[in-house]
């Protein structure tokens, strides 16, 4: 029987779930009550993120083009990460995305294309460096009347660090939250076992099978996958993860995952990943030294530089003590064939 205390909640568009075992200093219904301060976190940086009802950031998208708009300093500071992103993946992270995301949503809700002329006239405003910042102000302009300012791309991940902050905080230990497929996990020193995860296998027909698994101790694992169609143009279907640079470029890659020792920051630089061209991505991995897994359109499976290295190695992060990665079970050039189902929520599942 799994001893494992878990609880789950609808937030952020998706599903959130926190998961810990028996702990010496709280009772179970203790770790609901700390498990229940993690979710009010999730939920805060939700309302202060939103694009789609009031908040500071739909409050921004509302006076483009008209007046700037004072920020919290918590949104302001994930604005100016968010650009830092864009700045090393060469705009390929880009919070403006929305300038074309939010008019093909509404599009497609209606049942209608939008056409290339129109993606294009609309892209052509997508671009981090029009925003304009007053930081000793907190206060954010975008110069035309259709920009729009999302974070998105980064915010789950950051919901997840913050909840993770939380129950650390809280004095829990060998706990994961796992938001809609963003996972972060904490192990103390004396676990008696890794935590292991199975990356999901898009071309399986059981939601469950996994491409492969993977043991780590702490930091954070997050996939960007094409495998949803949310929008239409003249030409074919595109995926809902959103190439600034090039809108109608549907992907090299069917998924990417990425370790790192926070899931903002594997979250951004698996979306980037995932945007990039086959061999831009490679390049940005290497030289970023990421560790990530790319799975391919054909199945075929390939590693980053840092994760051949890092399989069942030590693999140290800057913030955070050294973790040990296995390479438990991975099926390259398989991923095509049928494979063993789990019971994943989202794009992982785990077990320990």
């Amino acid at each position: 029987m799994d001893p494992s205390i878990s609880s789950q909640k609808k937030c952020m568009g998706g599903v959130f779930e926190i998961k810990c075992f028996p702990q010496p200093h709280f009772s179970k219904e203790m770790c609901f009550k700390i498990f229940e301060s993690a979710f009010d976190e999730v939920e805060r940086i939700e309302n202060l993120l939103t694009e789609f009802r009031p908040s500071p950031l739909q409050k921004i998208n509302e006076y483009s083009g008209i007046q700037s708009v004072c920020l919290p300093q918590e949104a302001l500071s994930l604005i100016e990460t968010s650009i830092s992103f864009s700045e090393r993946s060469g705009g390929i992270f880009d919070m403006t995305y929305p300038t074309l995301a939010h008019p093909l949503r509404e599009s497609a809700k209606r049942g209608e294309v939008l056409s290339i002329k129109e993606i294009s006239r609309l892209s052509s405003m997508i671009d981090y460096r029009l925003v304009k910042i007053d930081s000793k102000k907190r206060e954010v302009f975008l110069p035309q009347k259709e920009m729009k300012l999302g974070l998105g791309g980064i915010g789950k991940g950051y919901a997840v660090d913050r909840a993770f902050k939380i129950l650390e905080d809280a004095g829990l230990i060998n706990f994961s939250v796992n938001g809609s497929g963003d996972l972060r996990v904490h192990s103390h020193k004396e676990a008696p076992r890794k935590w292991r995860f199975g990356i999901r296998n898009p071309f399986h027909s059981d939601s469950g099978a996994v491409m492969g698994l993977l043991e780590i101790e702490s930091g954070a694992i997050c996939t960007s996958g094409n495998d949803v169609n949310t929008f239409q143009s003249e030409l074919k279907g595109h995926h809902h993860i959103l190439n600034p640079k090039e809108p109608l470029f549907v992907g090299d890659f069917t998924s990417v995952s990425v370790y790192a020792s926070t899931a903002m920051e594997a979250d951004v630089q698996a979306t980037i990943l995932m945007n990039k061209r086959k061999d831009l991505s490679y390049e940005y991995a290497e030289k970023e030294a990421l560790f990530c897994i790319w799975l391919k359109h054909d199945g075929s499976v390939k590693l980053s530089p840092r994760a051949l290295q890092g399989l069942g190695k030590k693999v140290k992060h800057s913030h955070e003590k050294a973790s040990t990665i296995s390479h438990t079970s991975f099926l390259p050039n398989s991923a095509r064939k049928k494979s063993k189902p789990l019971s994943p929520i989202k794009g992982f599942q785990n077990r320990r």
